[in-house]
């Protein structure tokens, strides 16, 4: 029964013409009308909608942890993390490194870097420290953390920090790995660098 106020809308439909599933136009009204128990039991076909998660296998971009054998070598470390963070806060200007509270070895090591011929000709739109980035590439989730990246108006500059050594091949696959990355995001020329913050050399790695 269809309540008074509904009897307006009520309207006669064609079950031909309806978009139904394919299984109901096959059976028909002389199988409808049948016994249950006559009837031959059918499965509903279903699209598939669930979403499948794909497992990925995490790789670090980064060179494999040091062991330190003495105390001299962890003050060594300890140097280049104050040289990564006190660089973050120059925001690429030596004026500004004058203002920090951190030691004058450490001064004189950053500024030797921003005073350098090589970031003193740069013409520099952007620049950008400690820049964490991820893709996926195949089965992998790619993760890395890039030193130092400067955008100026025909190239993108990726420099890594090292403290001294510039010649492992670690650091060869390592910035590979960062210009794929910036490949996938920059349709700029690319060149990657190495730096070494005791030498204060600038080192080319082609890729």
């Amino acid at each position: 029964m269809i309540a008074p106020q509904l009897q307006s809308l009520e309207e006669e439909v064609d079950l031909q013409f309806i978009n139904m599933v394919k299984e109901y136009h096959s059976i028909s009204k002389d199988t409808i009308d049948e016994p249950i128990d006559r009837i031959d039991h059918k499965e509903f076909s279903f699209f598939d909608t669930s979403l499948k998660k794909r497992s990925l296998h995490k790789i670090q971009a980064s060179k494999e942890s040091i062991f330190f054998r003495d105390k001299e070598e962890l003050e060594i470390i300890q140097l280049g993390n104050y040289f990564h963070k006190a660089l973050e806060l120059s925001n690429m200007s030596s004026v500004n490194v004058q203002h920090l509270h951190i030691s004058e070895k450490v001064k004189h090591l950053i500024i030797a870097f921003l005073e350098s011929s090589f970031i003193k000709e740069k013409q520099i739109l952007q620049h950008y420290h400690e820049y964490t980035f991820s893709y996926e590439e195949g089965a992998n989730r790619i993760e890395g953390i890039i030193d130092l990246i400067i955008e100026t108006k025909d190239c993108i500059y990726i420099i890594d920090y090292k403290l001294s050594n510039l010649d492992d091949i670690a650091y060869t696959k390592q910035l590979s790995v960062y210009k794929n990355y910036m490949m996938r995001v920059s349709n700029k020329k690319i060149d990657t660098y190495l730096y070494s913050i005791y030498k204060q050399e600038f080192k080319k790695v082609t890729c």
